[in-house]
Protein backbone atom coordinates (compact mmCIF):
# COMPACT_ATOMS: atom_id res chain seq x y z
CA UNK A 1 0.00 0.00 0.00
CA UNK A 2 1.35 3.37 -1.32
CA UNK A 3 1.61 6.29 1.70
CA UNK A 4 0.34 9.29 1.54
CA UNK A 5 3.49 10.77 1.15
CA UNK A 6 4.92 8.26 -1.55
CA UNK A 7 1.11 9.62 -3.56
CA UNK A 8 1.66 13.24 -2.77
CA UNK A 9 5.30 12.74 -4.28
CA UNK A 10 3.96 11.17 -7.65
CA UNK A 11 1.14 13.50 -8.06
CA UNK A 12 3.85 16.22 -7.32
CA UNK A 13 5.76 14.69 -10.29
CA UNK A 14 2.82 14.40 -12.60
CA UNK A 15 2.19 18.27 -12.48
CA UNK A 16 3.38 20.22 -15.58
CA UNK A 17 4.53 23.08 -13.47
CA UNK A 18 3.41 23.61 -9.72
CA UNK A 19 3.66 26.26 -7.37
CA UNK A 20 3.28 23.61 -4.37
CA UNK A 21 5.81 22.41 -1.80
CA UNK A 22 5.65 19.26 -0.73
CA UNK A 23 5.26 19.89 2.76
CA UNK A 24 2.11 21.99 1.42
CA UNK A 25 0.86 19.66 -0.37
CA UNK A 26 0.80 17.48 2.56
CA UNK A 27 -0.74 19.69 4.62
CA UNK A 28 -3.42 21.05 1.99
CA UNK A 29 -4.34 17.76 -0.27
CA UNK A 30 -5.48 15.54 2.39
CA UNK A 31 -8.35 15.62 4.71
CA UNK A 32 -6.34 15.12 7.92
CA UNK A 33 -3.50 16.86 8.50
CA UNK A 34 -2.29 14.05 10.31
CA UNK A 35 1.08 12.63 8.48
CA UNK A 36 1.46 8.98 10.07
CA UNK A 37 -0.78 7.29 10.08
CA UNK A 38 -3.25 9.40 8.29
CA UNK A 39 -5.74 7.89 5.75
CA UNK A 40 -5.64 8.65 2.37
CA UNK A 41 -9.08 10.84 2.14
CA UNK A 42 -8.08 14.04 -0.60
CA UNK A 43 -10.16 17.08 0.94
CA UNK A 44 -11.69 19.08 -2.08
CA UNK A 45 -8.38 20.73 -2.87
CA UNK A 46 -6.93 17.62 -3.48
CA UNK A 47 -9.43 15.86 -5.29
CA UNK A 48 -9.13 18.46 -7.71
CA UNK A 49 -5.72 18.54 -8.62
CA UNK A 50 -5.39 14.78 -8.36
CA UNK A 51 -8.27 14.71 -11.11
CA UNK A 52 -8.29 17.97 -13.61
CA UNK A 53 -4.29 18.90 -13.17
CA UNK A 54 -2.37 15.47 -12.89
CA UNK A 55 -5.30 13.86 -14.57
CA UNK A 56 -5.47 10.89 -12.12
CA UNK A 57 -7.67 8.59 -13.41
CA UNK A 58 -10.60 8.31 -11.00
CA UNK A 59 -14.22 7.09 -10.63
CA UNK A 60 -16.91 8.87 -8.93
CA UNK A 61 -19.80 6.80 -7.49
CA UNK A 62 -23.16 7.76 -5.76
CA UNK A 63 -23.26 6.03 -2.28
CA UNK A 64 -26.04 5.29 0.38
CA UNK A 65 -25.75 7.93 3.01
CA UNK A 66 -24.89 5.27 5.34
CA UNK A 67 -21.06 5.78 4.70
CA UNK A 68 -21.20 8.41 6.44
CA UNK A 69 -21.67 7.40 9.67
CA UNK A 70 -18.37 7.56 12.06
CA UNK A 71 -17.42 4.01 12.08
CA UNK A 72 -17.66 3.70 8.28
CA UNK A 73 -15.33 6.97 8.41
CA UNK A 74 -13.18 5.12 10.27
CA UNK A 75 -13.16 2.35 8.53
CA UNK A 76 -12.25 3.86 5.04
CA UNK A 77 -9.63 6.28 7.00
CA UNK A 78 -7.85 3.01 8.39
CA UNK A 79 -7.77 0.99 5.42
CA UNK A 80 -8.63 2.10 2.41
CA UNK A 81 -5.60 1.42 0.06
CA UNK A 82 -5.63 4.61 -2.50
CA UNK A 83 -6.51 7.55 -2.90
CA UNK A 84 -10.28 9.08 -2.24
CA UNK A 85 -12.19 11.70 -2.01
CA UNK A 86 -16.11 12.35 -0.37
CA UNK A 87 -18.52 14.74 -1.56
CA UNK A 88 -21.24 14.94 0.97
CA UNK A 89 -23.14 18.09 0.37
CA UNK A 90 -26.51 17.68 2.17
CA UNK A 91 -28.47 18.52 -1.24
CA UNK A 92 -27.24 15.73 -3.72
CA UNK A 93 -26.58 12.12 -2.57
CA UNK A 94 -22.95 11.54 -1.08
CA UNK A 95 -20.27 10.43 -3.68
CA UNK A 96 -17.52 8.28 -3.69
CA UNK A 97 -14.45 8.99 -5.92
CA UNK A 98 -11.85 6.38 -6.08
CA UNK A 99 -8.24 6.80 -8.23
CA UNK A 100 -7.65 3.52 -8.45
CA UNK A 101 -9.34 1.06 -10.99
CA UNK A 102 -9.10 -2.19 -8.95
CA UNK A 103 -11.00 -0.56 -5.79
CA UNK A 104 -13.71 1.44 -8.48
CA UNK A 105 -14.16 -2.06 -10.31
CA UNK A 106 -14.70 -3.91 -6.61
CA UNK A 107 -17.39 -1.32 -5.86
CA UNK A 108 -18.91 -1.34 -9.29
CA UNK A 109 -19.21 -5.18 -9.10
CA UNK A 110 -20.70 -5.12 -5.33
CA UNK A 111 -22.79 -2.61 -6.32
CA UNK A 112 -23.89 -1.91 -2.89
CA UNK A 113 -21.92 0.02 -0.26
CA UNK A 114 -22.27 -1.74 2.66
CA UNK A 115 -21.64 -5.12 0.91
CA UNK A 116 -18.23 -3.19 -0.49
CA UNK A 117 -17.65 -1.81 2.88
CA UNK A 118 -18.07 -5.29 4.32
CA UNK A 119 -15.24 -6.63 1.67
CA UNK A 120 -13.22 -3.75 2.43
CA UNK A 121 -12.91 -4.52 6.59
CA UNK A 122 -12.41 -8.44 6.20
CA UNK A 123 -9.61 -8.58 3.47
CA UNK A 124 -7.44 -6.09 5.25
CA UNK A 125 -7.89 -7.62 8.36
CA UNK A 126 -9.95 -5.36 11.11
Amino acid sequence: MATRLEITETVLDRLESTEWTLDQALSQWWWSTVRYPGGLRLSDTGADIFARLAKVPNWTFEVNRDLLVAGNLLLLDRRMTCAYSLDTHRLMPPRITLFDGQEAVLLMLYNDTKLWLDNLRTRTGQ
